[in-house]
């Protein structure tokens, strides 16, 4: 550190933060040259650690020659009190931090909040564990990095890159439930209880450690296989989720839902439920449909390769992407990790591999992948493509794909680290199992016999897989020449030429030319091995013919050509005797990885086309491709080295027991092991490659047109470079690590196993292999578990370093722009109440980048004032002349780049004038949907059901920009409000009664759940209070409660006679008592947008109920107070003369009685505006209706529903808001502040969406919508809500948008569905007779409603919306019901219902049945039963119950519908005895 000022030696003294919150008090007296701001390092002069902290704070009283740092920073770097201390000034350029790792814990994040809180940080010092808070954000610094090395304290600055990661973020972990499961590893361990009992006890341990806690879901995951084949072999009723795969093999896919969206502290529970449906799994799913009465086709568990591995991932994709949807305030970040018994390579179909890799790395989700078993000797993850015409193509090459987007990881168990330090071999495949002994010539003949049914070694000849792969993987020569016609047959002679004898032509002939299979090095290393013997000799194998055949129409379709096979011998008997007599070579499909063509067969020769080569899992780091958007996504995640390459420290060089005991290994050392001696030759051929491929990749990258898409298929683009690059001291182990994980950490410090990629080579270009592309893989780099990525597992990065060249800008995009002038848009709107003012430009300019990173943009670094890389503007020309006018006038100019994908955004400010440019690919990629079908099953639920998804992609060039930009612009005011295009954030919540004395019963022990009783006129008008003062809540309305008038109407009815007013009496007299100040109406204070005398219409038809005479009912109240608003003594605040007087929330006020009295207050022009700023509600307080005892299901005549009168000015804006559903006339919409005390710095506004209606009997919904709001400020600001209706006896909690998650239900959860609980109706039944014998045909489905509406009211449910509150009612709509406790819903499903469910244990029934039918389908008849996942410990209180409060009801809710003990069947008789004790 290079100091600026002279050092200064004075004492240290330390205080409380009580006495200051600064972190270190200085007297100006004794340092006058320093300011507020500056940062200085201070430490004690015996020791060379250094603590950086910034002056805050200047204190003239404090003791002269001392300094004063805060006791906890003290003691957490242990300082010592009252001993010499050192202070010095720095630069803070000195300081700087490369990246600093902020950890958030608890809240809800938009990545435009990270954006303003890291702007917040800039010229700030930090250091570690500091805790930091700005607009209710609170962070705590968990690492520092600079120069490739962690630091304890820094300066953050405007180059700084900041890394949030969550310890409280939404995990789904799925199990991988293969085969391979029930089979020991290597050391003997079971790769079950290595997945269980060793890795997640690990994780679970690591979470408890730092203090984690998640939201998990938990999933077994398996593909079953069937024996069959025809799907005619199948019962028709188990077809639903049969699928075929690409060989022709039919198979079915399970999920078991262990847990759900739990948030447990300790997992030993969970742990324990793995191991229980561990034993029971592979029996239940191979065994599942044997008890469907007919013959099933055998059924296998399909291996890890073979399974269900991307299906999985998209199910869990179809979750992240409806992230804006059921908004939780105390989490933030998602991650999907996947554990898997196998090495990480799976077999996948091409398009699906697309779909899974665009979406997520669209979503910006976190994607793990947890091997268990060895890591393979090639690159992983590996992907196999499926090869569809494997059986007519000889096309020899396996086609691999290595994804980027997942973050692998190999787990070591207990058994591989005590193997590792006592043995000097640790296995890195697993060997197969010993079939049985016996004699050497048995196993010899048995060899011969069996050789040539192996896929890779069923030729008449040895092959160089060498040189075979040398070729194979490498792109052909734009200039070899073609035949395009006629046959390609080999000659004999040439043959003969080239490998010394004739072809072979009988199986026997080939057996005497077979010679075993040999490997060897590459052409480089041939005669460079150390200490070896044969290194003077060359390869004895034949090389394949491809290679010096004149022609290449023997290439296969790896380098561009397609062959079919024309003719064949005939094939081999499936007797494993040899044989003389001319047997012919067998026919093998053959493709199997880079075996070569057999020379027997005759081809035609089609056009060889310039393809791909393809992918060398064993040597990725031979193929390199262009960078893209996708491969720099998460770039800035990671740490830098000095030379700026991405660390990732999880990379390990492995170890042996020689290493450990302190023998080191050296180039130059003599080795007597062989296979040292060829890694040796293998790092000197890596050197002579390098220089003999530096020319050619130069010329081939200018000769080549390379798109930078290649990305998408990293395959169809690529150039080959040079090997491996080690360093100097590359065979340099480190011969002191005491790591337990027998592995060292590569770091800045370390030998460099895998070196980054040159400073020589083209920035524009990526290795294969590697999150980052800049990782090099080696066979000696072991890849550790990356236990941070799934312990705080990281926010995507607000910022990246791509952009594309100009070249590719100019030809592969199309570019269009608009401008946005917010003065000129915003001088005609009206925006309401005084409190929200138009946005100026820069404002809307700040708001509209915000609005690119919510959304997943990230900002382009080092592109925010000119093009990327210097390269000119392309806009319009329009744009441009305009542009260069300004730039004359030296208008100050901002711009900002930003990028999602292949979509690019530049924003431009000059003046008052934005413009926006878009880039969007000319070619965008294809829309994909698939279909899945597929089995689960619920933690509550007794089976597995069936059920469907879709996954597909989303296009993200067709987002309207425009029109989000312009609702910005004018903050939601005119023509532009909020549809679900914008995917805006949202989150529903429901108000409810809190007082329920018989949910505080069963939570106290009482053992049954049908012990609720309906609510009582009282009880209902004490809801009714408790709401209208949550209503002034919401409508910002702050009225101190001595100023409410409540009194009983039984205390303040005096006798008949002595009433001062009655129905009769004028007008005038009835304001005049209403205005009165000691016996009148309690009036809402002053305050902005309200007149003078305003009220509530509830609380004013309370008053003349108690004070005027006559008025014995609401309605007759309502009447004598629409006499006064017709005769303009009172008028609504809308100041709309039409407007009737109604019971609820309405505001109305008293018009004054003089024409000199002025009332102060906005007035509206219209009604749309005061809906824009009040929310109004009507009330329905159940007064006229009787409350009896009697079942409704069994009465002679049905109650009737009649409408309740809605407001007679409708809903709000109903074209504008068409896009809120087809119930928009039950909901209005208002703007809300979203940030009442400007914490933000920023306008922060969103929509509120609420129920016209209120009944005490039925939950109050409301609905938050936004998309400028800061994430903590707006979880304090609802937070706020519900402490308030706890005080009104009420409870606000969060419900899901969509509680059941139906098949049908566009963007439902896939791994989400309801629990059917069947009603027993025919214990009902008697002497077989049907259940409402008695009462007409018609009227038996609207009965049966009823009667499961009976249940539910004993058991504690309230329908969620009152039938007769739906003016245009949807006969098809099913009624939804939520328990008082908030914490469960239920649907009642009958014969009526016609949406597809996902339950095999309900068959909705077409209405128009017969009354047979119709009657054998009544046992069908039952609940749908959900749980509210949204109900977390933060919003639970005594009167929502645990989780052990709702498994009870839910138990006894099963009991009771069995009719388990008569329960159900007491109740009818119950009910049928009232009934006739009324008809008596």
């Amino acid at each position: 550190m290079n100091s600026i000022r002279n050092m200064k030696t004075t004492k240290l003294i330390v205080h409380q933060k009580g006495f200051s919150d600064a972190e270190l008090l200085l007297n100006p007296k004794d340092f006058s040259d320093i300011q507020l701001g500056d940062v200085v390092e201070i430490w004690h002069p015996d020791e060379e650690y250094r603590l950086l902290l910034q002056v805050s704070e200047l204190k003239e009283d404090l003791n002269k020659d001392n300094i004063s740092v805060e006791s906890g920073i003290a003691q957490t770097f242990q300082l010592k009190v009252y001993q010499p201390i050192c202070l010095n000034v720095v630069n803070p350029k000195d300081v700087t931090l490369d990246l600093v790792e902020l950890i958030i814990k608890d809240q809800y994040l938009g990545r435009s909040d990270m954006w303003r809180f890291k702007t917040f940080l800039e010229g700030k010092a930090v250091y570690l564990t500091k805790k930091l808070e700005h607009t209710n954000i609170r962070a705590t610094v968990n690492e520092l990095w600079t120069k490739g090395e962690k630091v304890s304290c820094g300066v953050i600055s405007k180059d700084t890159r900041a890394v949030f990661r969550s310890p409280t973020a939404v995990m789904n972990i799925f199990i991988q439930m293969s085969s391979e499961m029930w089979e020991f590893d290597s050391f003997g361990d079971l790769y079950f209880e290595k997945a269980i009992c060793g890795f997640l006890a690990d994780l679970f341990a690591k979470w408890k450690e730092q203090n984690c806690c998640h939201d998990v879901t938990i999933v077994m995951f398996s593909r079953t296989y069937y024996e069959a084949k025809s799907i005619d072999e199948f019962p028709a009723s188990i077809r639903e989720c049969i699928q075929k795969d690409y060989k022709g093999r039919f198979y079915e896919d399970f999920y078991r839902i262990v847990v759900q969206n739990e948030r447990y502290e300790d997992w030993q529970s969970t742990m324990i439920a793995l191991k229980k449906l561990f034993i029971k799994y592979e029996n239940r799913v191979l065994h599942f449909h044997d008890g469907c009465g007919e013959r099933i086709p055998p059924a296998y568990n399909s291996m890890a390769a073979q399974g269900n591995f991307l299906e999985t991932m998209n199910m869990s994709l179809n979750v992240f992407e409806k992230y804006y949807l059921d908004r939780n305030f105390d989490r933030t970040g998602k991650v999907a990790i996947v554990i898997t018994p196998g090495a990480g390579v799976f077999e996948v179909d091409r398009e699906l591999t697309t779909l899974t890799k665009q979406r997520t790395i669209d979503s910006g989700a976190g994607a793990d992948l947890v091997c268990m078993g060895e890591q393979p000797l090639h690159a992983v993850p590996l992907f196999k493509f499926h090869s569809r015409n494997a059986v007519t193509s000889l096309d020899v090459g396996d086609d691999y794909n290595i994804p980027h987007w997942i973050n692998h990881s190999f787990y070591t168990s207990k058994s591989q680290v005590k193997t590792s330090l006592t043995s000097t071999f640790v296995p890195r495949i697993k060997v197969a199992s010993r079939r049985g002994y016996r004699p050497a010539a048995d196993q010899r003949e048995c060899i011969m016999k069996n050789e040539y049914h192996r896929a890779d070694n069923g030729f008449p000849f040895s092959i160089d897989y060498d040189d075979y792969d040398a070729h194979v993987f490498k792109l052909p020569s734009s200039r070899t020449n073609v035949k395009k016609r006629g046959q390609v047959r080999l000659s004999t002679s040439v043959v003969t030429k080239q490998f010394g004898h004739p072809l072979p032509q009988t199986l026997a002939e080939a057996r005497q030319l077979h010679q075993p299979r040999k490997r060897h090095v590459s052409d480089e290393c041939i005669g460079l091995l150390v200490g070896s013997k044969e290194s003077s000799k060359t390869s004895s194998a034949i090389s394949i013919p491809m290679s010096r055949v004149k022609s290449d129409e023997l290439m296969s379709n790896s380098v561009g050509a397609d062959y079919k096979i024309i003719e064949e011998k005939s094939t081999l008997s499936k007797s494993t005797e040899s044989s003389d007599s001319g047997e012919d070579i067998p026919q093998e499909p053959f493709r199997v990885g880079s075996a070569p063509l057999g020379q027997n067969m005759r081809f035609t020769g089609k056009a060889v086309k310039q393809n791909r080569a393809l992918i060398n899992p064993f040597a990725p780091t031979r193929m390199r491709v262009r960078k893209t958007f996708n491969r720099r996504r998460w770039v800035h995640a990671f740490p830098v080295d000095t030379a700026g390459t991405a660390m990732q420290p999880r990379f390990h060089q492995t170890y042996t027991k020689s290493l450990l005991d302190g023998e080191s290994i050296h180039p130059q050392a003599p080795l007597a092991d062989p296979s040292t001696g060829e890694v040796e030759a293998a790092n000197i051929a890596v050197q002579l490659r390098k220089k003999k491929s530096s020319l050619k990749r130069d010329a081939d990258l200018e000769t080549k047109s390379l798109s930078s898409e290649s990305e998408d298929d990293p395959q169809q683009h690529i150039s080959t470079t040079t090997g491996l690059r080690y360093s100097d001291s590359q065979s340099s182990f480190n011969s002191h690590s005491t790591a337990l994980t027998n592995r060292e950490a590569i770091g800045p410090s370390h030998s460099n196993i895998t070196s980054s990629v040159s400073q020589a080579s083209d920035a524009s270009y990526s290795l294969l292999w590697g999150v980052t592309g800049e990782q090099e893989l080696c066979p000696i780099i072991a890849i550790d578990v990356d236990w941070k990525s799934m312990s705080l597992p990281a926010i995507l990065p607000t910022t990246t370093d791509y952009f594309p060249e100009n070249r590719n800008l100019m030809n592969d995009y199309v570019v269009a722009d608009y401008q946005l002038l917010p003065d000129d848009v915003n001088m005609d709107l009206s925006f309401g109440q005084a409190s929200r003012k138009p946005m100026k430009a820069q404002e809307v300019f700040n708001e509209l980048f915000y609005q690119r990173l919510a959304q997943g943009f990230q900002l382009i670094c080092g592109a925010n004032t000119l093009s990327p890389r210097g390269q000119p503007d392309i806009s319009t020309q329009k744009y441009k002349s305009k542009t260069g006018l300004m730039r004359a006038k030296s208008t100050p100019q901002t711009t900002y780049w930003l990028s999602i994908g292949r979509i690019f955004h530049r924003l431009n400010l000059i003046g008052r004038t934005i413009t926006v440019t878009r880039y969007r690919p000319r070619h965008p990629h294809a829309q994909i949907s698939r279909m899945y079908p597929y089995r689960f099953q619920m933690p509550d639920s007794e089976t597995y059901d069936s059920s469907e998804t879709h996954f597909d992609n989303e296009q993200l060039e067709n987002y309207n920009w425009n029109y989000l930009d312009n609702y910005i612009c004018t903050m939601g005011q005119g023509d532009y409000a909020l549809v679900q295009s914008l995917k805006f954030w949202r989150s529903r919540f429901f108000l409810m009664p809190s007082i329920n004395p018989a949910t505080k019963r069963i939570i106290e022990g009482d053992e049954r759940c049908d012990i609720y009783e309906e609510k009582t006129i009282t009880e209902q008008e004490q809801i009714m209070c408790g709401f209208l003062r949550f209503m002034e809540t919401l409508n910002r309305i702050r009225r101190p409660a001595s100023t409410i008038k409540t009194r009983s109407r039984d205390e303040n009815i005096p006798p008949e006679e002595v009433f001062k007013l009655s129905t009769t009496s004028p007008s005038i007299e009835i304001i005049e008592a209403l205005l009165d100040q000691s016996d009148g109406l309690s009036f809402l204070p002053l305050q902005l947008g309200l007149p003078n005398n305003n009220f509530i219409s509830a609380e004013a038809i309370r008053w003349v109920r108690q004070e005027v005479g006559g008025v014995n009912s609401i309605n007759q109240a309502i009447d004598l107070l629409q006499r006064l608003v017709d005769e303009k003594f009172i008028r609504h605040i809308s100041n709309k003369a039409d407007v009737k007087f109604m019971n609820g929330f309405f505001l109305y006020y008293i018009l004054p009685l003089t024409k000199g009295d002025k009332n102060t207050g906005l007035t509206y022009t219209d009604v749309s505006g005061f809906l824009n700023d009040w929310c109004e509600v009507l009330v329905d307080t159940n007064e006229d209706q009787t409350l009896n005892d009697l079942p409704e299901f069994l009465l002679p005549k049905l109650p009737s529903k009649q409408s309740l009168n809605l407001p007679s000015f409708g809903s709000h804006n109903t074209d504008t808001n068409s896009d809120y559903g087809a119930y928009r006339n039950i909901y209005n919409f208002s703007n809300i502040d979203l940030d009442p005390s400007s914490k933000s710095g920023r306008q922060e506004w969103g929509t509120l969406q609420y129920h016209t209606w209120f009944n005490p009997l039925c939950p109050f919904e409301i609905q938050v919508h936004w998309l400028v709001a800061t994430g903590p400020i707006l979880g304090d600001f609802v937070s706020s809500w519900g402490r308030k209706a706890g005080m009104f006896g009420m409870h606000l909690l969060p419900v899901p948008v969509d509680p059941f998650m139906l098949p049908d239900t566009p963007g439902s959860d896939p791994l989400r569905g309801p629990v059917f609980v069947s009603l027993n109706i025919g214990s009902l039944k008697e002497d077989g007779n049907d259940i409402f014998p008695e009462f007409d045909w018609a009227s038996r489905d609207e009965r049966l409603q009823l009667l499961q509406e009976a249940i539910l009211k004993r058991f504690g449910f309230l329908l969620n919306s009152p039938r007769n509150h739906w003016p245009y009612g949807d006969e098809n709509r099913q009624d939804q019901y939520v328990h008082m406790s908030g914490g469960m819903f239920v649907i009642c499903m009958q014969r009526k219902a016609r949406r597809r469910l996902r339950t095999d244990s309900f068959c909705s029934v077409n209405s128009g049945s017969s009354p047979d039918k119709a009657s054998s389908d009544l046992d069908k008849v039952g609940f749908l039963w959900s749980w509210n996942f949204l109900l977390t410990k933060k919003w639970r209180t005594s009167n929502t119950g645990d989780e052990h409060f709702q498994d009870k009801v839910l138990a006894d809710f099963r009991s009771f519908c069995s009719n388990h003990e008569n329960r159900l069947k007491d109740f009818w008789e119950e009910s049928c005895q009232k009934v006739s004790f009324i008809q008596i």
